[in-house]
């Protein structure tokens, strides 16, 4: 072979864009080398924007995508357990048994539930989100046009006011103002921002205008990297789903074993034609499947989906209602989650004159400054601004730099408002004053002082505004808290009263987080510790000891949740801003609220539509009653899977056929099990939920199931023995499972009311009605005296045999649990601990 040059690999370059950071090829590198940064006031041209969009230097790739329907569809199609049985179905009509495939309907069913319930969570959030975008101002051939967020390129000049959200990576380059990073950060204190400063993608402009151009642009962002590794759903933790796919992945194999060598048994020992061979061996896998036990879960789930969907919950995926429900450990971000997000005027404490004196003097000072920040707004809010305000001769509104902001009017003076480590050498505070101020920081509050000087306001370009140099007259301090939300006390009551620990995880100061945390009402055990600079080592110590963190950065919030997870806990994590999705991914359960981020709605689990927190309660509450409902009957389904697993092995020993066909165990399957499990999903069983899914389960199912193998031996040993039909073979062995089967529902529907008296005797006449009246579609013999004397039998001998077999059925799982139990201790295995 002749050799030719080896490729060249491509060379990267970290290359600077504005005051961002990217990583190119050569080739992009080039490209960009030749863009010129726009003049701020001509903007981009259209050309231009167009060149980098087509060059990916966009936001065109930032968003977090959802499922496509295609993807759902493929998810909930291609599976271990409809592989199974749609083989089983092909094997049946190739037979030409056209109504032996009567279970592919519920197969089918099935699959439909699963794909129309995530299709519809898909359309919900899509839709939340198109009602959150907003368009972007920029300029573009020294004109300002308005595009849509996935419109806006590398350099584009973007024109900002209070209110709008930032959609890029950008630089301050004319004016100034002031930016809520809560979404990012989680902390709750607002940013100001000046000509050279960065704003970060996902933040919003509280107050103030300017001018900034975009250095870094979709994938590249802040917000975009802080969930480039969360950008799916997390993998749902289910104990029922875990179950069943273990249950399916054991009876595939096992089918595969023993429906070939039933198969080879009934053509090559038992001379069987092929087609009855068919029918014979597939009967017996069919019955070792538990699809209708898979339809009552997503039927279940899919009616609590449709309940909570009433109460304003939007649940992704539906299996996380029983994942919240048998959690034990909510991780809970505060801003947003825990608080709204806003604050309020909590409280005015004045040294000169009365409250409505200062109230009054307040609202003209606000009305004449004009500020738009938060703590304006939340002054406007409490005190309405007054029909005459005097004429106002000079005005500094509030910077974050000065932390202070003034209004002067003609005959009065200056009203300054401001934070008191500013203000109290100009105001004279007193020691009372300045330990009263001190306690209510404490306490999280925020503090400002409102005083009034004798001086007009002064500007110079050096020093900005001063307001003179004679002292200030302190008037009042005003109070400010985080608006907690109402429903909070009632949810960490409840948590607490079953037995949920909640870890509380903040962007915010661990003081701050404390106080807030403790006014809602949580239990704070070990109280707060700040971790912005902590190790991953240090972190998990602080996490077993501690109940609030400050300062968490989003990778640390993913760290304590996977944290707690490695150790045993299913946690759960509520939060609504970017820098909470790589926690709420690797949580077990995720939620957040309407009001969060995109990314955060994308990939959480749950969505809270009303932003209420007390409809976490209320998915507990449903996740209790259908887990409990599921348990309940999952007994039913289970009878079926044992006794065909267990006379699937007897029948590969014994010279017998097996006595069913498929379309016999169809009819046990809908009346004796199918259609009562349905109607007990119903139910109001809110109590708490059994840790252990399938030992109680198993506690009805084994005995009902030996039950049933014991006398289908008995018939089809007497059958061989006296010459019976094949007919009278089924319908006696048919009744034997039927028999047993509502013995079992019988234990199950205790304890009884009228409406299941009623139920239980309809099923009961329903299968008596079937067995005579549609006896050629069932290939049933005709109901004789001898085959109702064995069916009373049957009845007689019922409790005593079901008694027996329960008896070792609690033995066995009572070895097994104690052998779990020591395995997990550490003991070693040892005959005489378990016997």
């Amino acid at each position: 072979m002749r050799k030719g040059k080896p490729a060249e690999k491509p060379v990267f370059t970290i290359f600077l864009i504005g005051n961002g950071i990217r990583l190119m090829d050569a080739q992009e590198k080039s490209q960009v080398e030749t863009w010129q940064v726009p003049d701020q006031v001509y903007g981009l041209s259209e050309q231009e924007a167009k060149c980098r969009a087509e060059a990916g230097f966009s936001n065109a790739d930032a968003e977090v995508k959802a499922k496509s329907i295609s993807a759902i569809i493929s998810e909930n199609v291609f599976t271990l357990f409809n592989l199974l049985n749609f083989v089983l179905g092909f094997i049946v009509l190739l037979a030409g048994a056209y109504q032996n495939a009567l279970f592919l309907i519920v197969v089918l069913f099935n699959l439909s539930i699963g794909i129309v319930n995530q299709i519809r969570s898909k359309k919900a959030v899509e839709k939340l989100s198109l009602l959150s975008k907003v368009k972007v101002s920029v300029l573009r051939d020294g004109r300002v046009v308005s595009v849509d967020f996935s419109e806006v390129v590398l350099h584009d000049i973007l024109l900002l006011e209070a209110g709008n959200q930032i959609p890029a990576d950008c630089r301050v380059i004319q004016g100034n103002c002031e930016v809520d990073e809560t979404l990012l950060t989680g902390e709750a204190d607002s940013v100001y921002k000046k000509i050279g400063d960065t704003l970060f993608s996902g933040s919003y402009v509280i107050s103030g205008k300017c001018r900034a151009m975009a250095i870094q642009v979709g994938k590249e962002s802040y917000a975009a990297k802080v969930v480039n590794d969360s950008r799916k759903m997390g993998k749902v933790n289910s104990k029922i789903l875990n179950s069943l796919n273990g249950v399916i992945k054991f009876l595939t194999v096992f089918i595969v074993i023993i429906g070939g060598m039933l198969f080879a048994k009934e053509y090559f020992w038992l001379k069987e034609g092929g087609k009855d061979a068919l029918l014979s061996t597939t009967a017996a896998v069919i019955g070792m499947i538990p699809e209708g036990m898979i339809l009552l879960t997503n039927v279940a789930l899919t009616m609590g989906v449709m309940k909570l969907a009433q109460q304003n919950t939007l649940v992704q995926e539906m299996y996380s209602i029983e994942t919240l429900a048998r959690v034990d450990m909510l991780c809970i971000d505060k801003t947003g989650t825990i608080t709204d997000g806003s604050i309020c005027l909590s409280e005015i404490i004045p040294f000169l004159y009365d409250v409505q004196e200062i109230r009054s003097l307040l609202g003209k000072t606000m009305a004449a400054i004009g500020d738009e920040n938060v703590t304006a707004q939340a002054i406007r809010r409490e005190i309405a601004v007054p029909e005459k305000v005097p004429a106002c001769i000079g005005k500094a509104n509030f910077s974050p730099i000065r932390k202070w902001s003034a209004a002067t009017f003609a005959e009065e003076g200056t009203y300054v408002l401001g934070a008191p480590e500013v203000l109290k050498a100009d105001c004279g505070l007193s020691d009372e004053h300045n330990a009263h101020i001190a306690q209510l920081q404490e306490q999280g509050k925020r503090v400002l002082v409102f005083a009034k000087g004798i001086q007009p306001l002064v500007q110079d370009e050096e020093k900005g505004f001063s307001y003179g140099k004679e002292k200030l007259e302190p008037l009042a301090i005003l109070c400010f808290a985080e608006n907690i939300r109402k429903e909070a006390k009632e949810i960490f009551s409840y948590m607490r009263q079953n037995g949920i620990k909640v870890k509380i995880i903040s962007g915010d100061s661990g003081k701050t987080v404390y106080a807030i945390a403790r006014a809602a009402g949580a239990e704070c055990a070990g109280g707060y510790i700040d971790v912005f600079d902590m190790d991953q080592k240090a972190l998990e110590q602080a996490v077993e000891h501690y109940s609030v963190f400050g300062r968490v950065t989003p990778q640390q919030k993913k760290q304590i949740v996977h944290y707690l997870k490695t150790h045993g806990k299913t946690v759960a994590m509520t939060g609504d801003g970017v820098n909470d999705v790589p926690a709420l991914k690797e949580a077990d359960c995720s939620i957040t609220l309407r009001t969060g981020s995109d990314a955060a709605r994308t990939i959480s689990q749950i969505v809270l539509m009303d932003s209420n927190l007390y409809s976490i309660y209320n998915t507990i509450l449903e996740g209790n009653r259908v887990i409990n409902n599921i348990q309940r009957s999952a007994s039913l389904f289970l009878i079926k899977t044992v006794f065909s697993c267990l006379l699937s092995l007897l029948f590969m020993l014994l010279p017998l056929s097996y006595p069913f066909f498929p379309v016999q165990l169809t009819l046990v399957s809908s009346l004796c099990i199918g259609i009562p499990s349905f109607l007990l999903s119903f139910q109001k069983s809110y109590g708490h939920i059994d840790e252990d899914f399938f030992g109680p389960v198993l506690k009805n199912a084994f005995p009902g199931g030996l039950c049933i193998v014991l006398y289908v031996l008995i018939f089809c040993i007497l059958g061989k023995i006296l010459h019976w039909q094949e007919g009278k073979i089924a319908m006696l062995c048919t009744m034997a499972a039927g028999i047993s089967a509502f013995y079992v529902l019988f234990k199950v529907m205790r304890p009884f009311n009228l409406w299941k008296g009623l139920v239980y005797a309809g099923l009961m006449t329903a299968f008596g009605v079937a067995a005579i009246l549609f006896k050629d579609l069932f290939f049933f013999d005709r109901i004789s005296w001898e085959i109702a004397a064995w069916g009373m039998g049957m009845l007689a001998l019922l409790w005593p045999v079901n008694r027996l077999f329960a008896k070792v059925t609690d033995w066995v799982l009572e070895k097994i649990r104690i052998w779990r139990a020591n395995k997990q201790a550490g003991i070693p295995d040892d005959v005489s601990n378990i016997y």
